[in-house]
Formats: C-alpha cells, structure tokens, sequence
C-alpha cells in the first residue's frame, strides 16, 4: 500500500529529474483531489497523482506507473498562469494551485503566484468569476453538438458540458471540480446546504435519476468489456487526449472505482462516467480499430437507451432542457455562496 504522502514523493522525484528537461520549463505542482488528502492517507487502488508542468511543451504526458504510483502528467502553459487574476478566474486552475503542492519551483515564480492566489481566493468578487467561466462551459459545450458526428460522439459531445451543472456547486463552495466523481461531491454539498430535494433534477438532467442499481451494474459490465478491448489495441501514438485512460493501468481508476460507487449505494453517481468512459472507448476503436465498432457499439446504446437517448434528436431536446435550467442552477449557486462562510466580501 502507498501513502498519499508518498505518492507526492514520487511525482517529485519524477518532475525533478525530468522537468528541466522540458522546453520552457517554470516548475510544477500538483492537483486533483489527492491535495485535500492527509499524507498518511492511504492511496486508494487507481487512484492517479495529477502533476501539472508549467511549460511550453511536456514530451511525456497522459498516465503511467512510476515507483508503483499512477501519475498524470499535463501541462499547463505559460500563458495561463502568467498572473494571479488568470489563475484565480480559471475554475480548474485556481482550486489546486492554492492548494495543491508546488513539486518544483525553480526561479520561486509559482511560489508568488500562489501566495496572491491563496490570499483571494475565497473573494465573493474571484468564486463569482469563476462561476461565469462554469456557466459559459455548459452553454458553449452544448451549443456545439453536431448532428453529422458519430453517435457515441453525439453523447460524449452531451453528457460532458450537462455534467458541468454539477461543477456550479461544487465552486460554490470552493471545493475541488472533480471529474469522475463530480455527483458524489455535488450531493454532498446539496445535503451540507440541505438542499437534497434538489439532487434528483440534478441527476435528471442526464436522466439517471431514477436509474436501478441492477441497470448500473449491467452497464459497467459492458463498460468493462469494451475498456479490456479497448486497451488491448489502443495506439501508444494515439493523439486523443485521453488515450492513457484507456491503458491497463487505468483499469482500477475507470472500472474498479465505479464498481465501488454502484457497491456503495452510489449507482446513481456512477452512470456519468460509465457513458464517458465507453464513449472514449468508441472513439478510440473507431480510429485504431474500426472494425470492432459493430462489436463494442450497442452496449453504449444500451446504455443510453435506459436514460432516453436513442437518437440526434433526444440528445438535442436534452440539450435544450439543460441550456434552459443553467440560469436556475446558478442562481442556486450565487444561494449557496451567500450562505458559505468561507467566502469573503469582495
């Protein structure tokens, strides 16, 4: 078993050795939900280490296995911490860079930029920013579907920008925008805030609300399924940004971890990234394998099927009812920052 604390000890011995190797390397930090973790902590199997390098280009990205550790490596440009107001305004950005660890810092520029990112952060004036940058994603995201696309493309090119609503209260709060687990942190704030009655249109919004654990389990299986044969062809070259989730070694994070949610009660919780990580999986076929879509396609719309997408068209009126709820959603937000006592006037 490896500690959270030790995780850390890896990524820095990693970026150190490797980052000034790096094209206009400024250092790194690290981000995802692992900062808010105790060092002693246990590191939950598949759980992966995000390492951010500020930089002009990272050769080695995506996941890989480092001294029995998963770390993720991105990059972040120059440009996009290259003040605290930019930091501060970017709702993925800000939230690990005032907390997170810096791993290395040579010239001591991240060090000052997150000491005016943790002075502000919880400035009513910096969350609301933050807040429009959430909003402006779910709108944009939406508004972007194609008709002419792949259907699995279709619902990726959906479910992401919908399950951005999640992210509204979540920065609300000033907690961490998770991916994969984004409802079981949205419930949560809902209940801190004793706003549960509002989860189920939450979930509705990808119409899982109602959903059984029998049909999440069903799904994963078929998730599974796809992810083995999926990442038994998967180009290493692949230029898909998310080609290393479908890697073996992503396993426990993609499957594992929702059978522990659908385990836990959470079923619910899980559909989100049962939809992404099988449409990812499609992608990837389609480009290095397209004559196992006929395969791999139905359990996707299956799936879909079970939260009343069957076509462009359902996809579409989803959209609309989702694009037509984000006022109502941010107002809810804006409820909940007024109440949050962690955040200061402006």
């Amino acid at each position: 078993m490896v500690t959270v604390g030790q995780a850390r000890d890896a990524a820095r011995e990693w970026i150190t050795t490797n980052g000034p190797t790096f094209v206009g390397y400024r250092g790194a930090y690290l981000a995802g939900s692992t900062c808010w973790l105790p060092p002693e902590t246990i590191l939950a199997p598949g759980t992966d280490i995000d390492v951010m390098v500020v930089g002009d280009e990272t050769p080695q990205r995506g996941k890989f296995i480092r001294d029995g550790v998963l770390l993720e490596i991105s990059r972040v440009s120059r440009a996009e911490v290259c003040s605290p107001e930019a930091i501060l305004a970017d709702y993925h950005l800000a939230p690990s860079f005032q907390s997170g660890a810096i791993l290395d810092d040579p010239t001591g520029e991240l060090a000052r930029l997150q000491a005016c990112v943790q002075e502000a952060y919880a400035s009513r004036e910096w969350v609301h920013r933050r807040l429009d940058m959430v909003q402006h994603r779910i709108v944009t995201g939406l508004d972007a579907l194609h008709p002419d696309a792949p259907f699995h493309q279709q619902v990726m090119g959906w479910i992401f920008p919908t399950a951005v609503t999640a992210h509204l209260l979540l920065v609300a709060t000033l907690r961490n925008p998770t991916i994969r687990k984004r409802y079981v942190a949205a419930k949560a704030v809902l209940t801190d805030y004793r706003l549960d009655d509002r989860y189920p249109a939450l979930l509705d919004l990808i119409g899982c609300a109602t959903i059984s654990r029998e049909t999440a389990q069903h799904a994963l299986r078929a998730v599974a399924a796809v992810f083995d044969a999926t990442s038994a062809v998967v180009s290493p070259d692949s230029l898909l940004p998310y080609a290393t989730d479908l890697h073996p070694e992503s396993r426990p994070n993609a499957i594992d971890g929702m059978q522990e949610l659908i385990d836990t009660g959470l079923h619910r919780e899980a559909i989100f990234w049962l939809v992404v990580t099988h449409t990812r999986c499609l992608t990837a076929l389609a480009a290095d394998a397209p004559d196992q879509l006929c395969r791999w396609s139905p359990g996707l719309v299956a799936l879909t099927s079970e939260l009343g997408l069957s076509s462009f068209t359902d996809i579409r009126a989803r959209a609309t009812v989702a694009k037509a709820q984000v006022a109502a959603w941010r107002a809810l937000a804006d409820e909940i920052v007024a109440r949050n006592p962690e955040i200061a006037p402006s």
